[in-house]
Parts: structure tokens; sequence; C-alpha cells
């Protein structure tokens, strides 16, 4: 996946989120608690093996809807890029690849796990 990320592409997802074999849409996770660690990691790999992709948090991934409900108040604190990519490279033994996917999250854009 190139460094510059398309913010065209990336609004384009957050306002008509879909799934493919590229990209992943899940509902709000959280990286602190087992089940959040380990679909984050699943995610970030299965992307990695196809060569990148998206994953959007923050979507019901059965309507494409927004999932307001349940999101976190500190969205930057709990996705911090550094605590991402901890739980990648140790459960997954992944420190850095281009091939990671990039992580958007709703409301807030684009976070490149690295």
């Amino acid at each position: 996946m190139p460094d510059m990320i398309d913010q065209k592409r990336i609004d384009d997802l957050v306002a008509r989120p879909t799934e493919s074999l590229n990209i992943e849409v899940k509902r709000w996770i959280s990286p602190h608690e087992p089940e959040g660690i380990a679909k984050i990691a699943r995610a970030a790999l299965a992307l990695r093996n196809r060569n990148g992709g998206f994953l959007i948090i923050g979507f019901d991934d059965q309507t494409m809807q927004p999932d307001v409900a349940h999101a976190p108040t500190d969205i930057r604190e709990i996705f911090h890029g550094d605590k991402i990519q901890a739980i990648v490279s140790k459960l997954g033994g992944v420190n850095y690849d281009d091939r990671l996917p990039t992580i958007i999250l709703a409301k807030l854009g684009c976070r490149r796990v690295a």
C-alpha cells in the first residue's frame, strides 16, 4: 500500500462503507479487551495476507451505518497507532509491513498501522 493514502478514497469508504476481500468493516472494538484485541489482530493480518487494504472501525457490519451507540469517548487515545501496532506485533509477529491495512475510524478519518 503506498505511503500517501488517497483522502478521496477514505472519504468514499466512510460515506459508503462496504466489505470486500480488501475491506473489513467492524463495529467499535475495544483494543483493551481480549475479544477486541483478537478481532483487530485477525483483521489486520487477514488484510495483510491480501497485500493490504482497509479496516473500517465504527460501523455496524450488517447495516453499514455508523455505530454511534458504542463509540468510545476518546477515540484518538484508545486507537493510538502505537497501541494498534503493539497488538499486531505481539499476536502476529509483524513489526512493520507495507501490506498492513490502513485503519479508518468513524468520524476521524484514517490511521495507518505503523
